[in-house]
């Protein structure tokens, strides 16, 4: 009895091309691999680099706004309508909301921080 599957896998001889076209071959496929680890170790030494900017200037913008948290605190006391002032809910929203300010001021610094140097750090280099 015949197989089809066995004649059909009989009959398949394929052409090999000569050795020096895979040595080439593999060499191209070899530098394009090379080619994108430098281009992903670059790319990461740039994260790292924004990463540290940002934190930086978070916590610069955090130290220059602590020096100002008693007066934010005083103006929000100052802006709080009278008549909250015997709410204790509105008390302790009045002391938090300088704090609040302060992280997210810090927090938008540090994220504008990071944007922008990855930006610029990303642009190609004029020669």
């Amino acid at each position: 009895m015949k197989d089809p599957l066995k004649d059909i896998f009989d009959a398949y001889n394929p052409e090999l091309s000569p050795s020096s076209a895979f040595i080439e071959e593999l060499g191209r496929r070899l530098d394009a691999v090379k080619l994108v680890k430098e281009h992903n170790a670059a790319y990461r030494r740039r994260c790292h680099r924004a990463v540290a900017l940002a934190a930086v200037a978070g916590m610069l913008v955090g130290f220059v706004l602590s020096a100002f948290l008693p007066e934010i605190g005083g103006m929000m006391h100052a802006l709080a309508p009278s008549d909250f002032s015997d709410n204790g809910l509105m008390t302790g929203l009045k002391d938090a909301v300088p704090w609040l300010m302060l992280a997210l001021a810090s927090t938008a610094a540090a994220v504008s921080t990071y944007d922008i140097s990855l930006s610029l750090m990303s642009r190609p280099q004029k020669a």
